[in-house]
């Protein structure tokens, strides 16, 4: 469980547990509206914004998390892809997305295409790493920084530049992977996956993933609009 201040993205975790499995989380504000995220291995992710401490300081939510199959652990047997393979590919249309019977485009990635996740540089010719655009559009629509203010913390980075380093801040792919979790994936139409290296004439972007929306290719359809 973690809980993230709105004001200055500062995380925290519970220090100890105490009886009857409650949490002690000290330093937080009465009647700031804290954002809540809860992890628990083989459940979906559960998000909860404006959860704000009362005047006797003691919390009780209840909350209901879904169980996650797509990530349960199992037994496997791994294999290097071949090239050219479906985990290669960086293409994904709607109806691989229905057979896939998951949740969100989170899900619909890290389970048929984690290498759009793991780019192959953190910086192409602009100053971000990896960015998504929805139907033509930045999200999320500002861009991001590390401004110092937040608590150091350690995290990974994938891709050619992978490694651990500690940042105040979070990073882009942190930030998209939180919007994908957002998206349905019965909403999605496609997604491509342009790297550093790749060229797309109709997608001018590099480093991105590029999600359409099912309304959106329907219209573009209709009114003859570009992708």
């Amino acid at each position: 469980m973690i809980v993230v201040d709105p004001r200055t993205g500062a995380e925290r975790e519970p220090v100890h547990t105490v009886f009857n499995g409650r949490f002690a989380i000290p330093g937080l504000e009465v009647g700031v509206p804290y954002t809540l995220r809860i992890l628990k291995l083989d459940y979906y992710p559960l998000v909860v914004n404006n959860v704000t401490i009362p005047d006797t300081k003691v919390l009780r939510p209840d909350y209901t998390m879904f169980p996650n199959d797509v990530q349960k652990l199992e037994r496997m047997t791994i294999t290097a892809p071949k090239k050219g393979s479906v985990l290669a590919k960086k293409y994904i249309d709607s109806s691989e997305i229905a057979k896939a019977k998951v949740h969100s485009a989170l899900d619909v990635i890290q389970r048929l295409r984690p290498i759009m996740l793991m780019p192959s540089h953190d910086i192409c010719i602009t100053n971000d790493s990896l960015s998504l655009y929805v139907d033509g559009v930045r999200r999320p629509v500002y861009n991001p920084t590390d401004d110092g203010t937040g608590p150091r913390r350690l995290i990974t980075r994938q891709g050619t530049n992978r490694g651990q380093f500690y940042t105040t801040g979070r990073t882009n792919e942190e930030i998209v992977q939180d919007e994908l979790s957002q998206i349905p994936a019965e909403d999605i139409g496609d997604i491509t996956f342009v790297s550093c290296d790749d060229y797309d004439n109709k997608i001018l972007k590099r480093n991105v993933i590029w999600l359409l929306t099912k309304r959106y290719k329907a219209n573009a359809a209709k009114y003859g609009l570009d992708r």
